[in-house]
């Protein structure tokens, strides 16, 4: 069979449906390291419940048993959900370590038993275009002696995966007038970011928004009307555009960007805001349910590039997927 994995969250389980009073005394477990970064990504326990497929009382117990054994506080618990606390922070720095040995040690089975793998895994924003991409080179390219993997997570972890040894290439996207300081941080980190897209900001509507046949727009056309956002971007926009976060209806945000632009097939009132190239082959874009009509006061041009070691070039499999979204980005942008 093709060794092809497709993962959408960085730590998704097949999970487990015990009881609180299972976990009692129950030492920790390298999955419970998982369960800890996922907490802190998600900035609330019943959502990482979620993405992880167990039960909220079953994660929260793990958590408490966890901090009982550590003997410190992993979280401070607030009304908006819970933040890592100092003590959380080293933890998970040191937990990332343990992770990646363990996959390491899970490996060896095929670096000494016959030739290694070639292996492809991609770290990847939550974008249509790119996922699809992956899709049909991964279709092609799999087979006898290879892994492929996609794994989608937040963009501020994609230089850390890359950076850790969890993905052989990632894609990563910034504004423009950051990148120089962006290279300048990533460069300290051994990371390399190549630019493959330079665009504006797009605003997305729906067929049923009153705005929706306009070939542009200016910003502030669309202050009336209920901003749609990835909550991981939603501080990034309300830097770039607070007139959209004052006064009207209060923003709406979701999980992820897949979330945000499915929300607006059934909203027409409502708006988002992006990059096209991401949402190329998006099927409410192709059916015309959702349409990207540039901002020409966008304040900067917006870039996606992928990001990689500088200190270990890529491989021949992994420079033949890139090859493959430079020619369509290319024919299509």
């Amino acid at each position: 069979m093709p060794a092809v994995d497709y993962c959408y969250h960085r730590s998704r389980r097949s999970g487990y449906r015990l009881l609180a009073e299972e976990v009692r005394d129950c030492p920790m477990k390298i999955e419970h390291i998982a369960y800890i970064a996922e907490i802190a990504r998600s900035g609330s326990i019943n959502r990482a419940a979620g993405r992880l497929l167990v039960s909220q009382p079953y994660l929260s117990a793990v958590l408490h048993e966890l901090e009982d054994e550590l003997g410190v506080r992993l979280f401070e618990r607030h009304a908006r959900g819970v933040s890592l606390t100092p003590a959380g922070r080293e933890f998970l720095a040191y937990g990332e370590q343990i992770c990646q040995a363990a996959e390491h040690i899970q490996r060896l089975r095929y670096t000494h038993n016959g030739p290694a793998a070639e292996r492809l895994t991609v770290a990847n924003i939550y974008s249509f275009t790119l996922l699809d991409l992956f899709r049909e080179f991964a279709e092609r390219k799999s087979g006898p002696g290879r892994e492929l993997a996609y794994v989608e997570m937040p963009n501020g972890e994609i230089a850390d995966a890359v950076q850790h040894g969890q993905a052989t290439l990632g894609f990563f996207i910034c504004g423009s007038i950051y990148e120089a300081a962006v290279q300048s941080e990533l460069a300290t980190r051994g990371l390399l970011l190549c630019p493959l897209v330079r665009e504006p900001f797009y605003a997305v509507l729906s067929s049923g928004h009153p705005l929706f046949a306009r070939e542009s727009l200016r910003a502030e056309e669309l202050v009336p009307y209920s901003f749609v956002v990835d909550r991981a971007k939603a501080d990034f926009h309300r830097k770039t555009f607070p007139a959209w976060f004052v006064g009207g209806a209060a923003p709406l945000t979701f999980d992820n960007n897949r979330s945000a632009l499915y929300y607006l097939t059934k909203a027409p009132k409502c708006f988002s805001v992006g990059q096209r190239s991401l949402n190329l082959t998006n099927p409410f874009v192709v059916s015309g349910e959702l349409r990207y009509i540039p901002l020409v006061d966008s304040p900067y041009p917006l870039l996606t590039g992928y990001v990689f070691r500088s200190s270990q070039p890529l491989t021949p499999l992994a420079q033949e997927f890139i090859a493959s979204v430079q020619a369509y980005f290319a024919a299509n942008t």
